[in-house]
């Protein structure tokens, strides 16, 4: 028997590139790097979220993965773990890549705003837009 699944018949939820890595960052600890170059508007990673509650962030703020979420505009649920590579990405202004989040369906988009070079730190705004110059509380 073989198998043979296509976009159309199953579409993708996560995408995950095998050209990106973890490395020494000039900016923070580590960072995301490519590879290839990737061309404005290119998705480079579509990676799962796992959301949580206001009773998980008190919980979080007490681990190694405080440094790590995102802050969500919902009092229900309001911060998120990206997995795959979504939380090293590090903080940049302006940024060269942005991120939207899809709630209904648990994930994070990282899109090129940019051209990016093989090798360059991947960045984004952790404010949600790329050239948000305000300061960054941690």
């Amino acid at each position: 028997m073989k198998l043979s699944l296509s976009k159309k018949s199953r579409p993708f939820i996560i995408h995950q590139s095998v050209h990106l890595y973890l490395s020494p960052s000039s900016i923070h600890g580590l960072g995301v790097f490519s590879d290839v170059p990737l061309k404005r508007g290119a998705v480079i990673e579509t990676a799962p979220l796992l959301v949580g509650s206001a009773e998980d962030y008190d919980l979080l703020s007490k681990t190694a993965l405080h440094d790590y979420y995102f802050i969500l505009a919902d009092t229900k649920q309001p911060i998120a773990i990206g997995l795959g590579f979504a939380s090293w990405y590090n903080h940049k202004c302006p940024a060269n890549a942005t991120y939207s989040i899809h709630k209904k369906k648990k994930t994070i988009r990282i899109k090129a705003k940019v051209d990016i070079e093989t090798g360059q730190e991947i960045t984004i705004n952790y404010h949600g837009t790329f050239n948000d110059n305000s300061p960054i509380e941690f």
